[in-house]
């Protein structure tokens, strides 16, 4: 028989978003929270994987030393290994430069005729071109010519898993403008007549090398001493209204409460609700291969995306650059947006024969394992914006609030954009009631 329990406050999911939400309602008095999750961790999908000697990561994760997470959690900022990022890209034409785009590189240095091209084909695009897609946004920023010969085209497929003409607009304004910021003419200034290279970036913070669960489990005991209880790898069964709040039934456990903060995926959170027409958002399964490696690798970076039309991965994190070798082995994680009928030996197969064909880890490369995660982002195809606020005004309406990557349909990068977004929505909470 479920035993009852009764807590001020139930947040459903134990990622960032639904840590930072636990600590700032602490913050306000709060001490008798409950956090569920059907996963057996914390931390969401920031997971790191031991396989042998090694430790790989679910994507690839990068933390910022002033991040507004430091702020909730500040004994864990010393838990992190400070690294120096080199990103990179594989182009078109097969070679390894700078990310996202270098307009030094691939204009300026290809003399008068290119450069008058590119010029060209950006004036048709703004005087004749009206952005309504991700493909729109991109071109009358940069035209046609450059977004083509670049790779950015390919790259927005596959990394989205859709077209960029059927991404929406709105998405491509608010997760894309470092299109438009590299494309202001102050920034192609900067870009000719500065060295920035290797495609290099500030330090910035990795997990330590224990992984992920060093880092959250310190959350998690950080948040218990404060009062609060994690319920972990057991998944709610159905919300219902009361009275006067919810009843939240899992398979061993009722809880009662007044306050619900959502965080998991939100057409699951409605279903819980007993909504039978939630809507079908589209997300993305991601496939996380895990290679060893012995050899040349062929590029310097720490990141390299895959901007060539050939080839179905989208990313790859050389781990062993940042907490060092192995048993004399590189180690890296291949991240690949999964098609449903999609065998993980057919992608192996594909990353193995298209990164050779670009001169990539050519030597000993052996697959470690793999993971699939579900749901992994939000895809925002046409209407999804829209879509996805009426069902969190639905859930508001009901009495829940939702907000995150998962329980908002928000495409959050990093986790101090995660916290800011969770910051926001508990200060409106509170200043409603």
């Amino acid at each position: 028989m479920p035993q009852n329990e009764n807590r001020d406050a139930i947040i459903l999911g134990a990622g960032v978003s639904g840590l930072v939400a636990a600590k700032l309602l602490q913050r306000q008095g709060m001490t008798n929270i409950a956090l569920i999750d059907e996963y057996s961790h914390v931390g969401g999908n920031h997971i790191a994987r031991h396989i042998g000697p090694f430790t790989f990561d679910i994507g690839s994760f990068l933390f910022q030393n002033d991040s507004p997470f430091f702020g909730h959690f500040p004994e864990l900022a010393s838990l992190y290994v400070p690294v120096t990022i080199s990103v990179g890209r594989v182009t078109p034409a097969g070679n390894v430069s700078s990310y996202p785009i270098s307009i030094s590189k691939e204009v300026f240095a290809k003399g008068p005729l290119e450069i008058s091209l590119t010029i060209l084909s950006l004036l048709t695009a703004r005087l004749c071109r009206s952005a309504i897609n991700a493909g729109d946004y991109a071109r009358f920023w940069i035209g046609n010519r450059l977004y083509e010969k670049s790779g950015l085209s390919n790259y927005i497929e596959r990394f989205y898993g859709v077209k960029a003409e059927d991404i929406e607009i709105d998405f491509a304004k608010k997760r894309m403008s470092w299109i438009s910021e590299k494309a202001t003419f102050r920034n192609i200034f900067k870009d000719f007549f500065t060295s920035k290279k290797n495609g290099s970036w500030p330090q910035q913070l990795v997990r330590p090398s224990t992984g992920f669960l060093t880092i959250y489990d310190a959350a998690r005991q950080s948040l218990e001493q404060e009062g609060a209880m994690f319920v972990l790898g057991e998944p709610v069964e159905r919300i219902a209204k009361t009275g006067n709040g919810f009843e939240i039934l899992t398979k061993r456990r009722v809880f009662r409460t007044e306050r619900i903060i959502g965080t998991i995926p939100l057409r699951s959170l409605l279903s819980l609700c007993g909504f039978d027409d939630a809507p079908r958002l589209k997300s993305v399964d991601l496939v996380s291969l895990f290679f060893s490696f012995t050899g040349s690798r062929g590029f310097p970076h720490n990141i390299l995306y895959n901007f060539t039309a050939t080839g179905r991965w989208k990313r790859l994190t050389m781990f062993s650059d940042y907490y060092g070798q192995s048993n004399l082995k590189e180690y890296f994680c291949v991240e690949i947006n999964k098609r449903k009928a999609e065998k993980i030996d057919q992608l192996v197969a594909d990353f193995l024969e298209t990164s050779r064909k670009f001169g990539l880890f050519e030597g000993d490369c052996r697959l470690e394992g793999y993971e699939i995660t579900k749901n992994a982002y939000p895809v925002y195809t046409a209407g999804a914006s829209e879509t996805a606020q009426s069902a969190i005004a639905k859930l508001r309406q009901f009495g829940i609030q939702a907000f995150g990557r998962q329980g908002g349909f928000d495409y959050l990068s990093t986790a101090a954009a995660t916290t800011l977004v969770a910051q926001d929505n508990i200060a409106a909470m509170t200043s409603s009631g």
